[in-house]
């Protein structure tokens, strides 16, 4: 980091954890030392800064330990990269502070620099280290410890800052008492988090901190008043001898008295406040005295002018694993991380919910993989059934519009519902309510049952699942199909994100085939647009059923079944396809998978007639524009796969010259073919550029997703790692970013397509490649091992995925120095590669090379030699000079010459140093 090498370069020792914690080593210890041996603390607050549970650890840390000592603006400097925007900086501190902006200059790094000494020189030792000892007291009638807490940083910042907003005035002119309301639906961990709020900041409150609530209270004034009154009865008995025969207002004084005569800041905490309690209520939960902070818990948003509001929504992906973690025996590894994350995302965050369903993952090893179980544990009355009944008392009082929107979220899908849709369902189903939509919503966003995102609404899931349980059949049938026909009224005139709403809708409309055809349009539209394969197949599929004439839509599912990797489907719809074919395009097209299968199968060879008679025929020219280029491009894959490169750019370039050489949708596969054969022969340069601007094309259009955008970022970091020999090395970034980017597909795509499907085991062997590339073969080997069989099972053994798989298990084996295993992985790569892709194609030649570097090494310089001559020779004739394998096996045969024997193990001996190093 530019920052970090300044700060040394001028003198002063800097702690950076990145470069600081090593693997292994707790982190609390190592920030806890870290910090004692610091006098300040630099923090870099980027927007992203709240979402990293790790840095708001570390920040939470410090501050605490700087407000203790009273020192938090001398301790602590912030650099706001986003600034003039403040809103993400918490405690509120940090923004009434002054702090810098990040530098756009050599001199205002220096003034940073300078800043940072000045600050430190001033200061007398480092942070005097945090001791929470004991507990702050706290008057409570039965104050439990919270357990099982995890996170939530900037909750609890929130907190804070809304609790001493009349700190800064400047920002913040506040006059009235410092009240906070801290709301969340039922089982969101308010409770939970006030306490650990408590231990975190009790020390600043040595006036004391005072605990009550009313749970038993209800909305109705008198009710609540008895209660609270109760409540502040048994409360007082704690904290002094109260005389007898108090009224209620005679209460209210003497606790006024009280806390009046306590010095220092108090912190005064009301629980379980009803929702709907009435604001003159309200005005007497809070204590009108100086010095006291007060916090008001419970489900409804307060008026702001009565507190300052905290919302607590459900937890992130990383608290959310890390307390489902907690209940757990062992915790997930691999793809249970990733089923994991599906369970806290589909149960909305919701802490309550999230602990009863890691309970019904426990004792689950050797019995059943939890991601087959993610419906089970985030739907299944038994296991959420105390979650789903404290929220199904929350919601099955609703009645009138409030009661459709929940219905409608049940029917809908698990994403945001748009504001535009609710309208018109209630302006469907209940019109005299459509003007007061605007109200209905808010009151639901008020009880911490909606929230609102942008121009949407989105449901929590406990609630959803607990209106699917409490309304019936016929009420969410007839909801339901109210939906669907104003869902496709509103999608004719453009409203965006209805399709994953209508994709729910459709199970529910089965009954009606105009509805039924209507929607799987819309969806199928929608994810071949998108480039989701695996999701428009079965509406492709869905449609033909409906419509059993129109073979466009067996076309269509046949081309997004093979897409997805689902070649058997992709094969039975094309020969369906054949079958009713009526003409010569039909025809055409079903030859046209076949064609495909073929070649996603490493048989090149049978595909190529195939290919020639297509790309000949008159049935081409009948066929419309963009189909005619699709099967153009398919031709020149085939010509590629088979190391045909100068014929295979020759028809790619003569097909872009034809189409202008302009940058459109339909010549992104064509341009990936390009990219594919730039690496393999001189244009790694070029290669990687046409890579990133297909990336950036997607990113643009907010698709990253698509299925040609995953194929660009995997080409492009293969290209970025695959570099010739007089260019630069790829420094470890690069290789961490791809081996981070490449696990993120394969778990994207195990989650789409299955961990069996060639596009999943595509993106597995890519990851193989680069973690190979990483050197640490320990690594490599625990992970991978077993892949060549699971290649091997799923698409045969002499795929070339399964060839490649094979290769580079051989590259780990000889990085850990077992040459046997690697020579005997080489030999069966090779024996394979020039049986299946023929001896000159650059897999096979990389192989042959590292078989050479075998030979060598086991003794047989002469075959070495011969090996390294070989491919030199094959290298310049199918791809040129100006790539690395040349300039390898041209270094590798002139040592092979020249070097002596001693030499060569010198080499070795200083190479086993070097990986022990870097893997260790």
């Amino acid at each position: 980091m530019e920052l970090y090498e300044a700060l040394k370069d001028e003198g002063l020792r800097a702690f950076i954890d990145e470069r600081g914690i090593r693997y292994g080593h707790g982190v609390t210890a190592e920030i806890t030392t870290a910090l004692r041996e610091s006098k300040t603390m630099l923090v870099y607050y980027s927007a992203s800064f709240p979402q990293r549970s790790a840095c708001e650890f570390e920040l939470r840390y410090a501050y605490l330990t700087a407000l203790r000592a009273g020192e938090v603006e001398q301790r602590i400097l912030v650099v706001n990269p986003e600034d003039p925007n403040t809103g993400h900086l918490l405690p509120l501190e940090l923004s009434t502070n002054r702090y810098v902006r990040t530098w756009q200059s050599k001199r205002d790094l220096a003034t940073l620099v300078a800043l940072v000494r000045q600050k430190a020189e001033a200061l007398d030792g480092p942070f005097p280290g945090m001791d929470f000892g004991p507990p702050p007291l706290t008057h409570h009638r039965k104050f439990e410890p919270t357990v099982d807490f995890v996170g939530r940083y900037r909750d609890r910042w929130a907190l804070h800052s809304a609790l001493h907003r009349g700190d800064h005035p400047l920002m913040n002119p506040v006059t009235a008492p410092q009240v906070a309301s801290l709301t969340g639906m039922t089982g969101m961990g308010k409770t939970s988090l006030a306490k650990v709020y408590v231990h975190d900041y009790g020390f600043i409150y040595p006036g004391g901190i005072y605990w009550t609530d009313l749970t038993g209270a209800t909305r109705h004034a008198d009710r609540a008043r008895a209660v609270h009154t109760a409540r502040l009865r048994e409360l007082a008995e704690q904290v002094d001898r109260l005389p007898g025969g108090l009224t209620r207002r005679q209460l209210l004084g003497w606790w006024t008295r009280h806390l009046q005569d306590r010095p220092g800041p108090k912190l005064w905490v009301v629980d379980a406040v009803p929702a709907g309690t009435p604001d003159d209520v309200l005005a007497e939960l809070v204590p009108d005295v100086g010095g006291v902070h007060t916090l008001l818990i419970g489900q409804q948003e307060l008026s702001h002018s009565i507190a300052a509001p905290v919302r607590l929504d459900g937890l992130s992906a990383d608290d959310g694993r890390e307390l489902f973690s907690q209940q757990q025996r062992h915790p997930p590894v691999g793809d249970e991380v990733d089923a994991v994350d599906t369970v806290v995302k589909r149960l909305g965050g919701h802490p309550y919910a999230i602990r009863f369903a890691a309970a019904g993952a426990r004792g689950r090893e050797g019995l059943w993989h939890l991601r087959k179980r993610v419906d089970h544990l985030t739907s299944d009355a038994g296991v959420l059934d105390r979650a789903l009944a404290m929220t199904r008392d929350a919601i099955e009082h609703r009645d009138g519009p409030e009661r459709i929107v929940l219905v409608l979220s049940a029917v809908c899908a698990p994403e945001p519902l748009p504001a535009a849709l609710i309208s018109k369902v209630i302006g469907a189903l209940e019109p005299s309510a459509l003007p007061h939509t605007a109200a209905v919503l808010t009151k639901l966003d008020q009880d911490r049952l909606v929230a609102q995102e942008d121009t949407s609404w989105q449901v929590h899931q406990l609630v959803r699942e607990a209106m699917t349980q409490s309304a019936g059949q016929d009420e969410q049938g007839a909801v339901a199909v109210v939906a669907a026909r104003q869902l496709l009224a509103l999608a004719e005139t453009g409203t965006a994100e209805l399709a994953p709403h209508a994709r729910a809708l459709l199970s529910r409309t089965t009954s009606s085939p105009d509805l039924s055809i209507s929607l799987n349009e819309l969806v199928a539209a929608h994810h071949d647009a998108r480039g989701e394969p695996g999701l428009a197949a079965p509406r492709h599929e869905e449609l033909f059923g409906w419509q059993p004439d129109q073979l466009g839509h067996l076309h269509a599912a046949a081309r997004n079944r093979f897409a997805a990797g689902d070649y058997d489907k992709a094969l039975e719809h094309a020969g369906k396809l054949a079958e009713l074919a009526q003409d010569d395009v039909t025809t055409m097209r079903a030859d046209h998978v076949r064609a495909d299968v073929l070649d996603a199968r490493t048989r090149h060879r049978e595909a190529e007639p195939i290919w020639q008679r297509l790309v000949t025929g008159d049935a081409l020219k009948s066929a419309p524009p963009q189909e005619q280029i699709t099967v153009r491009t398919a031709h020149v894959r085939n010509r590629r796969a088979l190391g045909y490169f100068t014929e295979a750019t020759s028809l790619a370039n003569t097909l872009v010259a034809e189409m202008g050489g302009q940058f459109t949708e339909e010549l992104i596969p064509l341009q990936l073919e390009l990219v594919a054969i730039g690496m393999a022969t001189e244009d790694r340069i070029g290669a990687r550029i046409k890579a990133k601007e297909i990336v950036d094309h997607y990113q643009r259009q907010g698709l990253p997703g698509h299925i040609h955008a995953l194929e660009a970022a995997a080409l492009l970091h293969e290209a970025q790692l695959e570099v010739f020999i007089l260019e630069k090395f790829p420094a470890k970034e690069d290789w961490v970013r791809a081996e981070v980017a490449l696990r993120e597909q394969v778990a994207a795509a195990r989650r789409e397509f299955g961990a069996g499907n060639p596009r999943t085991l595509a993106a597995t062997v890519a990851h193989l490649r680069v973690m190979v590339g990483q050197g640490a073969p320990h690594l490599v080997l625990a992970e991978y091992a077993d892949l060549a069989g699971i290649v091997a099972e799923h698409l045969g053994s002499d795929h070339r995925l399964h060839l490649r798989t094979v290769f580079l298990l051989g590259q780990a084996h000889a990085q850990n120095r077992d040459r046997d295993q690697a020579f005997d992985h080489y030999t069966r790569a090779l024996n394979g590669q020039e049986r299946v892709l023929g001896a000159g194609h650059p897999e096979t030649l990389r192989t042959r090379y590292e078989l050479g570097i075998m030979h060598f090494w086991r003794g047989d310089r002469a075959e070495a030699r011969r090996t390294f001559r070989s491919v030199r020779r094959d290298a310049v004739e199918e791809m040129g000079r100006r790539n690395d394998l040349y300039g390898q096996a041209f270094t590798a045969e002139l040592l092979a010459t020249i070097l002596p024997s001693a030499a060569m193990h010198a080499f070795d001996w200083f190479e086993q140093q070097v990986a022990r190093k870097r893997e260790s």
